[in-house]
């Protein structure tokens, strides 16, 4: 602190509390915590205002300036200062501060999601249910231990099955497997589909059912099946594993309807027509119906399409690409002929050409195999378009205008752009 330039110090001059000291118009220098003045009898500092006590010469005293921790959490207990006037104690011994156990930093309440912020969590029983393979332990051959195996036995010469990889199944029997139970299966042959009355059938040997070895010795392709099938002695014993995951067979025998445009179900149960009804499966693209007169008719469908010949058999197929399900916010709707036990439940297909299609069977739960089926496609189709829309609209953001030259004809660069801005969604590819 320094004296004021009004008042000049005397040499008896001492402090009254009758006399104010007079503010400096300077700023005043940054006071330390602690400060220490030498004894003078011929001058007594003036106090300003960042100095509210004085203290006799010797003394240690506590400034009021601001430091680094105004709300003194992170430093120690600051003792209050001395009151105006000498202190009693003229060469007070300075004590150290007590120690003190750190600081505990402050504890955030758990992190909870906004839903359930604004309505409440949810009741027991009500969560979301997870893939049964999202978390998966796999055993030491490397396959899900929640899996379970079984033996089946075959005399004949050929099994009547047909065998793809897990990853080429995504769309159809596995669609609904996770990521990781795909990896863990490898390229381990899966049976896609067995024929009617076949060797692998009788055996037991179910879709969607891993063949693991032939006779002890372990399968590691679908073409590797064949080969051992071929040269193992009879009888086979087959060892199977069945994934720890639903298993979607989107195929059956059905009630169709396809050549009114009416969109409910005809008056007389004789205007229905039966057909072996198959989505997708190993011969036709996941959003391809088709409709055989039989399951027989099917099986000599995909056996001649295996085999390279020409397909012979009565086929009826549509494209559920652009289709929707009328009505579908409610359970198939239900149809009664007096000639039959029970009501039939039926669906109806609209798609993007031709008339309406309509399902149905007398099972409910036959009837949702094929719907779930289609509400599937049509859900994955406009997650497709809507992710084309964004590549669109961040495509366009980037393009330019077109620049034109003298004569308004578009610079040759921005042709490409003006063609590929024509073209739909579905053939940009």
């Amino acid at each position: 602190a320094s004296p004021s330039r009004h008042a000049s110090p005397s040499r008896h001059a001492s402090p009254s509390r009758h006399a104010s000291p007079t503010p400096s118009r300077q700023p005043a220098s940054p006071v330390y915590q602690q400060q220490q003045f030498s004894p003078s009898r011929h001058s007594s500092p003036t106090p300003s205002r960042q100095q509210e006590s004085f203290v006799g010469p010797g003394a240690m005293i506590t400034s009021n300036a601001p430091n680094d921790d105004p709300f003194g959490v992170f430093s120690d207990t600051q003792k209050p200062n001395a009151p105006q006037g000498y202190d009693m104690n003229p060469y007070p011994v300075v004590q150290p501060a007590p120690a003190q156990a750190p600081a505990q930093p402050p504890v955030q309440a758990p992190k909870q999601d906004m839903w359930v912020e604004m309505f409440g969590a949810p009741a027991p029983g009500t969560a979301p249910a997870k893939d049964i393979s999202a978390n998966l332990q796999l055993g030491a051959d490397g396959l899900p231990v929640d899996g379970s195996r079984y033996e089946a036995r075959c005399n004949l010469p050929t099994l009547g099955a047909v065998f793809f990889k897990a990853n080429e199944l995504t769309e159809s029997l596995y669609c609904e497997a996770s990521n990781e139970l795909i990896e863990a299966l490898g390229d381990r042959p899966v049976v896609a589909f067995t024929f009617k009355n076949s060797a692998a059938e009788s055996a037991g040997a179910g879709v969607g059912h891993v063949l693991l070895k032939v006779n002890g010795v372990d399968v590691e392709c679908p073409h590797h099946v064949s080969l051992l099938v071929r040269q193992s002695p009879r009888p086979l014993t087959l060892s199977f594993y069945i994934p720890p995951t639903k298993i979607v067979i989107s195929e059956g025998p059905y009630m169709v309807k396809y050549d009114s445009k009416d969109l409910i179900a005809p008056s007389s149960n004789f205007d229905w027509k039966a057909k072996y009804v198959v989505v997708g499966g190993i011969v036709a693209k996941p959003w391809i119906m088709n409709m055989y007169r039989s399951k027989l008719e099917y099986d000599k469908a995909v056996n001649e399409i295996q085999t390279g010949l020409k397909v012979s058999v009565k086929v009826k197929q549509f494209s559920l690409q652009g289709a929707r399900v009328f009505k579908d916010d409610n359970e198939p709707r239900g149809v009664k002929y007096p000639n039959q036990r029970t009501p039939w439940r039926y669906i109806v297909i609209v798609p993007s050409e031709g008339l309406p299609i309509k399902i149905a069977a007398s099972d409910l739960d036959q009837l949702q195999i094929i719907h779930e089926t289609v509400r599937r496609i049509i859900k994955a189709q406009k997650i497709e378009a809507s992710n084309y829309m964004e590549e669109d609209a961040m495509e366009s953001r980037d393009f330019a205008p077109p620049q034109f030259n003298s004569c308004g004809i578009a610079m040759p660069e921005d042709c490409g752009m003006m063609e590929m801005a024509k073209k739909p969604w579905f053939a940009r590819k």
